[in-house]
């Protein structure tokens, strides 16, 4: 009786399964290596949006102090013109 061979056990077919099984291993050093550059470039990407953030923080923190200095000088020009904080408290803080 003849003994069948599946597709599997032709060794054209196992060796090329061998040769490409070999190119898609990567030795535990390299695999290392790998998720260290990938864990490097993770901390990189954080790095910068904690740039961008305290860009973001310093950009509002100069304008809330422009805006207080503005208004500190329109108060200071409608005193000057004869407007006090208590009769004309409306017109100075509007």
């Amino acid at each position: 009786m003849p003994t069948m061979l599946l597709p599997f056990h032709r060794p054209s077919i196992l060796s090329l399964i061998i040769r490409r099984s070999k190119r898609l291993t990567e030795t535990e050093q390299a695999f290392h290596l790998g998720f260290v550059s990938m864990a490097e470039t993770i901390i990189m990407a954080i790095r910068a949006m904690s740039y961008v953030v305290i860009a973001i923080m310093m950009a509002v923190v100069a304008n809330t102090m422009v805006m207080s200095a503005r208004d500190a000088c329109r108060i200071c020009a409608l005193k000057a013109l004869g407007f006090g904080y208590d009769r004309h408290h409306d017109a100075i803080t509007t």
